[in-house]
C-alpha cells in the first residue's frame, strides 16, 4: 500500500537562512551565505503551483497527516483510500474518482463512497472528514425515495427527520382551552348539547382543536374525528417558526436548533412574545388516507401508485314463473339499479322455469383500488439541519 504525501515538508526553501524556525520543512545548511542556484529557485516556485495540481493515486493508498487544502485524483485499480487527519478545522480534500470502480474512502471507522466518475468535496471538522455542503443550521433537505440521507451521504452538520415537526404554529392573544386528546374519547356518547374541545391529529399530521358542535345530535366517537359534527378552533394568526422562537440557540460555541412549540406554549420572545401557540403545523411527508394514518410509508418506498375506490354491486335473478327461459332481475344493490319492473334476462336451460342468475360487479378484479383516490405520486422526507 502506498503513501501519499500531504504534508508541507516538501516546501523547502534552501539557503535562507533568516527562515531559521520555519513551521514546517526543512533548511539547507548555508555555512557560506552563497546564494541560491537558479534550479533552487525555480524549484521553489514551482511547489505552490505543483500543490494546485491534483495527484494520481494508481493504487490503494493512505495519506499522511493533510496540512493544506489538496486534490487527489484516483485511477486505475483503486479499490480503497485511507485519509489521514486534518490538520486544523476548515482543511478541505477534494477527491475526483477516474479509477475502474467505486473506490471506498476510510475514515477511521466511517466508510465512504466515491461512486464512479463522482467528485467528493470533503472538510475537516475537527474530528472527521465530511462531505461539504452549502446548507446552514436550520437549512432544509428533501429526500426522495431512491436517494441517499443527508447521514448516508455524510454531509456536514447533524441532520434530524424533520417530516413530523412543526413548521407553523397559529398564534392567540389569549391561552388555548382546555381539551382531551380526540382518541382519548373514541368509542364513549358525546350528549345533546355537550361542547368538549379536543385536539385532534393523525400521527405525523397537524395538531388541531376541535369543538363539538352543540346543534349535533348525541353520536358514538368513531376512529376519526367527522369534520360536519366539529367546528374547527381557528388561531388567530398563522406564523412560521422562525417568528415564533429564535430559530437556533448557542452553548459553548455548539448551535442547535430549539426544540417543537406545543399547544398551550407561550412565546417568550420575538414579534409574538406572551402570546399563545394554539396550532401545530407540520410538513407530514407522507400521504393522508381517510381510513386513518398515512399511505404509503417512506420506508416502503414512498411511491404512491394511481388507484380509485372500488365500486361493487349485485343484481339478483328470479325465474319468471310462467315464461320459459327467461326471468326477473328481483333485486339490486351497490353499483346496480332496477328503473322498472318486469326487467327480463334469459336463463340457463330449457325447461326448468325455476332458474335463475344473478348479475354482479366488482372493479378490484380488473383495477387498482383502494380506500380513497389517489393520483400516482411520491412521497419526500424532509431533514432539517439542527448543528
Amino acid at each position: 500500500m502506498s503513501t501519499v504525501n500531504l504534508t508541507l515538508n516538501a516546501f523547502v526553501v534552501p539557503r535562507m537562512t533568516s527562515f531559521s524556525n520555519p513551521p514546517f520543512g526543512t533548511i539547507q545548511p548555508d555555512p557560506d551565505h552563497a546564494g541560491n542556484t537558479t534550479l533552487e529557485n525555480v524549484l521553489n516556485m514551482m511547489l505552490p503551483l505543483n500543490r494546485m495540481r491534483p495527484i494520481v493515486v494508481s493504487d490503494n493508498s493512505t495519506t499522511t497527516e493533510i496540512q493544506a487544502d489538496a486534490k487527489l485524483a484516483l485511477n486505475g485499480a483503486v479499490e480503497s483510500l485511507s485519509l489521514g487527519q486534518g490538520a486544523y478545522a476548515g482543511v478541505e480534500l477534494t477527491i475526483t474518482n477516474n479509477a475502474d470502480e467505486e473506490v471506498q474512502i476510510l475514515d477511521g471507522e466511517k466508510i465512504m463512497t466515491a461512486k464512479l466518475g463522482e467528485i467528493l468535496n470533503l472538510r475537516w471538522n475537527g474530528t472527521e472528514w465530511r462531505v461539504k455542503t452549502d446548507k446552514l443550521v436550520g437549512d432544509f433537505i428533501s429526500q426522495l425515495p431512491a436517494e441517499r440521507s443527508p447521514v448516508e451521504k455524510h454531509l456536514e452538520g447533524t441532520w434530524v427527520v424533520w417530516s413530523n415537526r412543526a413548521v407553523l404554529y397559529g398564534i392567540s392573544a389569549g391561552a388555548p382551552p382546555s381539551y382531551v386528546d380526540y382518541y382519548s374519547l373514541v368509542g364513549t356518547t358525546i350528549a345533546i348539547g355537550s361542547t368538549p374541545i379536543v385536539c385532534y391529529h393523525q400521527e405525523g399530521d397537524d395538531f388541531r382543536l376541535f369543538q363539538f358542535k352543540s346543534s349535533a345530535t348525541a353520536y358514538i366517537v368513531p376512529a376519526e374525528l367527522d369534520p360536519v359534527k366539529w367546528d374547527h378552533i381557528l388561531p388567530d394568526i398563522i406564523e412560521n417558526r422562525e417568528s415564533c422562537q429564535k430559530l437556533a440557540t448557542r452553548t459553548n460555541g455548539i448551535i442547535t436548533v430549539t426544540d417543537d412549540l406545543q399547544i398551550g406554549d407561550v412565546i417568550v420572545s420575538g414579534t409574538h412574545a406572551g402570546k399563545y401557540v394554539t396550532e401545530v403545523i407540520v410538513p407530514g411527508g407522507k400521504f393522508c388516507s381517510v381510513e386513518g394514518g398515512f399511505r404509503p410509508t417512506f420506508v416502503s418506498g414512498g411511491v404512491q401508485e394511481g388507484r380509485i375506490r372500488n365500486a361493487t354491486g349485485l343484481a339478483e335473478g328470479s325465474g319468471s314463473g310462467s315464461i320459459q327461459n327467461s326471468g326477473y332481475f328481483r333485486t339490486a344493490s351497490g353499483v346496480f339499479v332496477i328503473s322498472s319492473s318486469g326487467v327480463r334476462y334469459l336463463i340457463e336451460g330449457n325447461n326448468d322455469l325455476g332458474n335463475y342468475k344473478n348479475l354482479s360487479i366488482d372493479l378490484s378484479r380488473v383495477i387498482p383500488t383502494g380506500p380513497d383516490v389517489a393520483p400516482a405520486n411520491v412521497s419526500a422526507r424532509l431533514w432539517r439541519r439542527t448543528a
